[in-house]
């Protein structure tokens, strides 16, 4: 499960990179309890949705209360896909990992 959007989702990772317990505390440390201003800074990633409601496709047809939604309120339209996990080659320790997230939005 991903807290985020309370539902299951597929990580993915490469095996020899990482070890199983490294992986599970990556997950529930970091990405199940990311911090309010993370969450809000994804939220605003999704204002893209304003261009192609009312630019590209006027008259499509979405969800109930997706046109209005701003902030956090967006989140309970998007669908998480995958999860992709790696290890930050930046740090020499290694210790340091990333993830994209892969999203999708029915409309």
């Amino acid at each position: 499960m991903f807290v985020l959007s309370n539902e299951p989702i597929e990580y993915h990772f490469r095996e020899e990179a990482m070890s199983l317990n490294e992986r599970e505390s990556y997950i529930e440390d970091c990405l199940n309890n990311l911090p309010d201003e993370t969450i809000d800074e994804l939220s605003k990633k999704c204002v893209w949705k304003d261009g192609i409601m009312t630019g590209c496709y006027p008259d499509m047809k979405c969800p109930d209360g997706l046109s209005d939604a701003q902030g956090r309120d967006i989140l309970r339209f998007i669908s998480v896909n995958d999860i992709f996990i790696n290890r930050n080659p930046y740090y020499n320790n290694g210790a340091v990992f990333g993830a994209s997230i892969l999203v999708g939005m029915e409309f």
